[in-house]
C-alpha cells in the first residue's frame, strides 16, 4: 500500500503560499511576523475594519455593506448591504425598503461574556429601523479567544423592543439574515473550499457556491471555509442553538448564505440578542478545535473525560441490540409475513430476556469480556405497537412514541429486577401524546408528541430502572421532535429547556446521555450540557453500508466536547439464518467496523447472532478484562484530506484519518486511509514532529509491507484505493507510525494484534536510554500479550517478546542491541 518516494512538491507549495500570501495562508507565520494586528488605515472615513490582517470584516457605516477578507482577498461578501428580519408575517429587508439604516455607533458592550473587544477597540453597531418603527441593531466585534493561535469575529443582532410575527420563511430557513454572504461572488480569486455539518451525516467538500448544506433545523452549522494552504474560517451560532442557525443557502433570502434566528420563531422577547461567531486560524483541525473551545468556554462545560468514571460504554466492551444488529426487532420483519423463515429464537419459549442471558453465557464461554448490554426500543411499549400473542410472542416494530418507559412482559418476563446481572445502556424515543407520565410531570403536548419540560420526569424514569444498573440514557428520535413539534420550532426557549432538563435529570441519576437521530441545533446545544458525552456520528448501522465513515462527524463532535458513536456492527461477515432478504446480514468490512469504533472513542458494541461473535476480531479492541485500548484523542480527518479537496472535481472525497498515543512526550500516530481516488503522499511533518518514524501496516486489504522509515528524506507514498473490491470490501490501509526513540536505536511498535498497539490502557510508561528502551505494561493476571519493536540500527529488524502478566498485573518489555525481552 505504501512506499518511499521523493515527494516534496506538496510541502514546498504550502511553504510558498505561507510566505507569499501574507495574512491568508499561515496564522503562525503571521503571528511571528507581528502582522496579525488591528487598527490598519482605511481609504475612507466611513469604512471601519474589525479584526486583523489574518482576517477582518470591513464595514461601510454609510451603506451597511461589509466583506470578510484575509490577506487582501475577499472570502465572504456582502457588498450589496443585504440585511433582513421578518416582522408582522412578512420579510423586511434592505432590498424591499422595509429595513433602513438609521445610524452607526460604537460601544464596548462585549456581547458574549468571555469575549472582549480586541485591544480595547469598540464594537461597531449599525442601527436599522423596520417600516413599523422597530429598532434592530447589527454589530461587529473582534473577540479574544484563549487560543492565541486563532482569531474570532462576532456578529450580533439585537432586538431592543423585541419582534413579533417573525415566522415567515419556514422552520428550516432563517427569519433574519446577519451575517449574510454571497458565497459565489469572490470564490475565483480566493480559491476556497467549504464543508457544512449536516447533522449526523458526512456532508460534502465543495466550492462555497455549490454548497447545499441544509438549513436551520436540518443542518447548516458550522460552515467551514478554507483555502489551499488550509487557512480556515468556521462560522456558527455562538449561543441560542436550538432556535438559531444557518441556511446554506437561504431560499427565502435569495439563495444567499444567511445566519440568524430560525424562520419558525414567531416572537422575539424584548432585548433578545443573538451572536454568530467566526473563528479563524491555520489548519482545519486546529481551527475547529479553537472554535469548539470558544463555545465550551462560554458554557463552562469540560470536554468528556475519555476515561469516564461512570459511562462504561466509553471505556469497556459491550453487547448491542441497536438497529442493524441481529436482535433488533428480529421477529418483527419479513419473517412475520412469511416472506422468509423466522430464526429459532422467534419460536415458543424464547424471549429477549432468554436471548440476552444466552449471549452473556456465550461470551463468557468464548472469553469475550463484555461488561454491559445495550437495549434498543423493542423492550418498552410504544404508541401503535401491534399486540403480541401466543403464536408470536416477540415485540413487533412500530414508529410511535413511548407510552411507558418500563419493560414489556413479552420482552423481559422478569421486569425490572436485576435478571441480567450486568449494567445497561438504555434507549428511549420521543414521548407519545398518550404517555402515562403526562399528568404527573410538565410537558408541552401536541398532536404527534409531548415535549418534556421537567427534570423530575427524567429522574423518575431513569430511577425506576435502577435495578438494571443503567448508566447511559440514549435520547433517540431527536430529529422527529425537531421536525414535528410546532412549539419547539416557534419558541425561543422550549427546545433548549427540553434538552437542558434532560441533562439535569440524567446527571441527578448519575447517567450520561447519548443523542441519536440528532440535528445540528441539538448537536451544538450539547456544548452546554455536561451529561451529554456522545452523539451518534452517522445513521443507523446497515450491514454492508458505509455507516463507518465517521471521520468528519468525529472532527466536529470532539471540539464540542463529545465523542462520535459509530453504532453497532457485526464481527462476522455472514450471520446464518438471516430472516431479511437481500444482503442485510452480510458485513464485508468487519475490520473497518472495529477500527472506526475503537478510534472514535465511542461505544464498541458488536451485535452478532448468538454464538456468532468473532472473538479474535473483537479482542483487537480491548484487554482481557474488557477495558478498551484507545488512542489519546478521538479520530479526526487529517488536514491532508482537507487539502486534497482541491483536487479536480470528483476526486475530493479522500478518507484520511489520524489520531495518536503519547508517552514521555513521544507520539505514536495511527493513520486510516480508505477509498482514496488517488495516491496520498505524506511527509514526515504531515505525520508528526518526531525526527523519524517507522511505519507499518497492521491491518488492510492489500499485501503487507515491511517496516519503512519516514523522515525528511523519505516521504511516504500510499497508493490509490478507489474501487470496492470484488468481495464487497472497501479497500483500506491502517498504518502505525512509531517514533524512532532518541538514541535508543528502536521504534516500539507495541502490542501485536490490537487496533491501538500503544494505548495508555496498556502502556504505563516508556523510558529511553542510549542503546535501549524500556516499556512498563499493565494488564490482567493470566493475560498474555505479544509486544514488538523495530531495531532501526539493525536493518529495521522486527524483534518481539511475549509478556505474561502475574498477579500484580504489571510487566516490563525491554529492548537492547537487536533483542527484546519481557519480564
Amino acid at each position: 500500500f505504501f512506499s518511499h518516494a521523493a515527494l516534496l512538491r506538496w510541502h514546498s507549495i504550502i511553504t510558498y503560499h505561507a510566505i507569499m500570501c501574507v495574512g491568508v495562508k499561515g496564522w503562525m507565520l503571521l503571528a511571528l511576523l507581528g502582522v496579525c494586528r488591528s487598527g490598519l488605515a482605511l481609504p475612507s472615513a466611513s469604512l471601519v475594519r474589525v479584526g486583523d490582517d489574518c482576517m477582518s470584516v470591513q464595514v461601510d457605516t454609510e451603506t451597511g455593506a461589509y466583506t470578510v477578507s484575509s490577506g487582501g482577498l475577499v472570502w465572504l461578501d456582502n457588498s450589496k448591504a443585504f440585511y433582513a428580519v421578518s416582522e408582522g408575517g412578512k420579510q423586511c429587508t434592505t432590498t424591499n425598503g422595509c429595513l433602513t439604516l438609521s445610524k452607526a455607533s460604537q460601544n464596548n458592550a462585549g456581547r458574549l461574556s468571555h469575549l472582549k473587544a480586541a485591544q480595547g477597540a469598540p464594537d461597531t453597531v449599525l442601527t436599522f429601523a423596520t417600516e413599523a418603527g422597530t429598532a434592530v441593531e447589527f454589530s461587529f466585534a473582534q473577540g479574544t479567544p484563549k487560543d492565541t493561535d486563532s482569531g474570532l469575529l462576532v456578529f450580533t443582532q439585537t432586538f431592543p423592543q423585541g419582534l413579533r410575527g417573525g415566522n415567515v420563511n419556514g422552520q428550516n430557513d432563517v427569519g433574519t439574515a446577519f451575517p449574510a454572504f454571497d458565497l459565489s461572488s469572490k470564490e475565483q480569486a480566493a480559491d476556497l473550499r467549504s464543508w457544512v455539518a449536516q447533522s449526523q451525516s458526512r456532508g460534502e467538500i465543495t466550492t462555497p457556491s455549490k454548497q447545499q448544506g441544509g438549513g436551520c433545523v436540518s443542518g447548516g452549522s458550522p460552515l467551514v471555509v478554507f483555502n489551499a494552504s488550509l487557512f480556515t474560517a468556521v462560522l456558527s451560532p455562538g449561543e441560542h442553538f436550538m432556535e438559531t442557525g444557518q441556511a446554506v443557502p437561504s431560499k427565502g433570502f435569495g439563495h444567499l448564505f444567511a445566519a440568524g434566528v430560525c424562520g419558525g420563531i414567531v416572537n422575539y422577547p424584548v432585548g433578545y440578542s443573538h451572536s454568530t461567531i467566526l473563528t479563524y486560524g491555520q489548519g482545519v483541525r486546529a481551527t475547529m478545535m479553537a472554535w469548539g473551545n470558544v463555545l465550551l468556554e462560554q458554557s463552562g462545560k469540560p470536554r468528556t473525560t475519555l476515561d469516564h468514571p461512570t459511562d462504561m460504554s466509553l471505556t469497556h466492551l459491550g453487547y448491542w441490540t441497536d438497529n442493524g444488529g441481529w436482535y433488533h426487532y428480529l421477529c418483527s420483519g419479513e419473517c412475520l409475513s412469511n416472506k422468509t423463515k423466522c430464526p429459532y429464537e422467534c419460536g415458543p419459549g424464547w424471549s429477549m430476556e432468554r436471548v440476552m442471558k444466552e449471549v452473556k453465557a456465550d461470551w463468557k464461554t468464548k472469553q469475550i469480556p463484555g461488561k454491559y448490554f445495550m437495549f434498543d426500543s423493542w423492550w418498552y411499549p410504544k404508541d401503535g405497537d401491534p399486540p403480541a400473542n401466543a403464536s408470536h410472542p416477540w415485540p413487533l416494530r412500530s414508529h410511535g412514541g413511548v407510552l411507558d418507559w418500563t419493560p414489556q412482559k413479552v420482552s423481559f418476563p422478569d421486569g425490572t429486577v436485576d435478571w441480567l446481572g450486568m449494567p445497561t445502556f438504555l434507549h428511549n424515543r420521543h414521548f407519545a401524546p398518550s404517555n402515562v407520565y403526562r399528568n404527573d410531570f410538565d410537558f408541552i403536548c401536541e398532536d404527534k408528541l409531548c415535549v418534556p419540560q421537567d427534570a423530575k420526569l427524567f429522574e423518575h424514569i431513569i430511577g425506576n430502572l435502577a435495578n438494571w444498573n443503567n448508566f447511559v440514557y440514549e435520547q433517540d428520535w431527536i430529529s422527529f421532535v425537531m421536525d414535528n413539534s410546532e412549539t419547539v420550532n416557534n419558541s425561543t426557549d422550549v427546545g433548549r429547556k427540553w434538552l437542558m432538563v434532560m441533562g439535569e435529570g440524567a446527571a441527578a441519576m448519575n447517567n450520561t446521555i447519548q443523542y441519536s437521530m440528532s440535528r445540528s441545533p441539538a448537536i451544538l446545544q450539547s456544548s452546554e450540557i455536561p451529561a451529554v458525552t456522545q452523539i451518534r456520528g452517522s445513521g443507523d448501522y446497515s450491514p454492508g453500508g458505509d455507516q463507518w465513515k465517521i471521520g468528519r462527524t468525529s472532527s466536529l463532535y470532539w471540539p464540542l466536547g463529545v465523542v462520535a458513536s459509530k453504532d453497532t456492527f457485526f464481527t462476522n461477515v455472514t450471520q446464518p439464518g438471516c430472516p431479511r432478504t437481500g444482503s442485510s446480514c452480510i458485513e464485508p468490512n468487519v475490520e473497518i467496523q472495529v477500527i472506526a469504533a475503537v478510534l472514535s472513542h465511542g461505544p464498541v458494541g458488536p451485535s452478532d447472532r448468538l454464538h456468532w461473535t468473532d472473538r479474535d476480531l473483537t479482542m483487537k479492541s480491548c484487554r482481557a478484562d474488557g477495558l478498551l485500548l484507545r488512542p489519546d484523542m478521538p479520530v479526526a480527518v487529517h488536514d491532508k484530506a482537507w487539502a486534497l479537496g482541491f483536487e479536480p472535481q470528483g476526486k475530493n472525497d479522500y478518507i484520511v484519518w489520524q489520531t495518536y498515543s503519547v508517552h514521555g512526550g513521544n507520539h505514536w500516530h495511527y493513520l486510516f486511509l480508505a477509498e482514496t481516488p488517488g495516491a496520498v503522499d505524506l511527509t514526515r511533518s504531515d505525520v508528526g514532529d518526531a525526527s523519524a518514524y517507522v511505519v507499518v501496516q497492521t491491518m488492510g486489504t492489500g499485501p503487507s509491507s515491511p517496516p519503512v522509515v519516514l523522515d525528511d528524506n523519505h516521504p511516504l507514498h500510499v497508493r490509490a484505493m478507489p474501487k470496492t473490491l470484488p468481495d464487497g470490501r472497501s479497500p483500506f490501509a491502517y498504518l502505525v507510525a512509531a517514533p524512532v526513540l532518541g538514541n535508543s536505536g528502536f521504534a516500539v511498535l507495541g502490542e501485536q494484534g490490537k487496533v491501538v498497539p500503544m494505548a495508555r490502557q496498556r502502556v504505563a510508561s516508556v523510558q529511553v536510554a542510549s542503546g535501549s528502551v524500556r516499556v512498563a505494561l499493565t494488564g490482567v493476571e493470566g493475560e498474555t500479550v505479544h509486544f514488538s519493536a523495530v531495531a532501526v540500527a539493525h536493518d529495521n529488524t522486527v524483534v518481539s517478546a511475549t509478556c505474561h502478566f502475574p498477579a500484580t498485573g504489571t510487566a516490563t518489555f525491554e529492548c537492547q542491541a537487536a533483542t527484546c525481552t519481557c519480564t
